[in-house]
């Protein structure tokens, strides 16, 4: 069974960053979020990656049953996404440094929220350990 796979929902929130500032700050990063040959593209139309799309399958065919959650927004498709993933009984961590919002507030609820319900909430560093049962 697979420890992880990379599955892309292919967004373009980071390349219409609304500001020149944002997309100033976003540009060194966005060359190396492009998707890879190997990845698994699903289209996302709603909050949760899991409405409407073939996530739960793809996962369940791949033996998956961890997820880290990266991405934008943290209040909303990240949130949304997480709680799916928890009703589906799918173990998953939010990594607060790689998931953003439109405003430090809305990041920090969205935080909160994730907290609320005890879903792990997890550094970069210390996000592959997150799910160690030694």
């Amino acid at each position: 069974m697979p420890a992880c796979a990379s599955i892309c929902s292919r967004t373009s929130h980071a390349r219409a960053a609304t500001t020149p500032l944002a997309r100033a700050k976003a540009a060194p990063i966005l060359d190396h979020l492009e998707p890879q040959p190997d990845d698994t593209l699903i289209l996302k139309p709603r909050h949760s990656a899991f409405h409407q799309t073939a996530l739960h399958f793809i996962l369940e065919t791949r033996g998956i049953r961890r997820l880290l959650l990266t991405g934008v927004s943290t209040e909303a498709c990240v949130l949304a996404t997480a709680l799916d993933a928890r009703m589906l009984e799918i173990d998953v961590a939010a990594v607060s440094d790689c998931v953003a919002a439109s405003s430090v507030q809305r990041h920090r609820d969205g935080l909160a929220v994730l907290r609320h319900f005890e879903l792990p909430v997890v550094r970069a560093s210390a996000a592959m350990r997150v799910f160690d049962r030694d």
